[in-house]
């Protein structure tokens, strides 16, 4: 038995990772069921995504008046999500480039207090990219 030593503080860390349901796990089968006969398979499922996934990038874009990494044609474009370039440079923030990944992350962790939402913000190329993503 552990004692209130460190080894017991570090477990202490680890005994509530997220919820106690256990619900989630219970319906994997049924899930599974859904996304075969509902959804055609995973195949279906994953074709679909990538679709909803380049189409959607491509009209944020569109309404940002930018672009997403790797352009239309790219293999970027193979997968459930995509990355659109944002309409703001260091430049207009007045920082220097190398804040660039200081700044995102900045405004990466004030979107969800401001805004009520996640957005995952990264620097890249000296640029601002968001990653827009979809399930079914």
């Amino acid at each position: 038995m552990l004692t209130d030593g460190p080894a017991r503080v570090l477990s202490r860390l680890f005994d509530k990772v997220s919820t106690t349901d256990n619900t989630p796990y219970c319906c994997i089968p049924l899930a599974l069921k859904f996304r075969s006969e509902v959804c055609g398979g995973e195949a279906r499922i994953r074709k679909y995504c990538e679709e909803i996934a380049r189409q959607g990038g491509a009209r944020v874009a569109e309404i940002l008046d930018t672009g997403v990494l790797g352009g239309s044609s790219s293999s970027f474009q193979r997968c459930c999500f995509t990355n659109v370039r944002l309409p703001l440079t260091p430049v207009e923030l007045a920082i220097d480039k190398s804040c660039g990944r200081k700044a995102a992350k900045l405004m990466q962790e004030l979107t969800p207090a401001e805004y009520e939402t996640y957005l995952p913000i990264k620097f890249y190329d000296g640029q601002f990219w968001c990653r827009v993503s979809n399930q079914i």
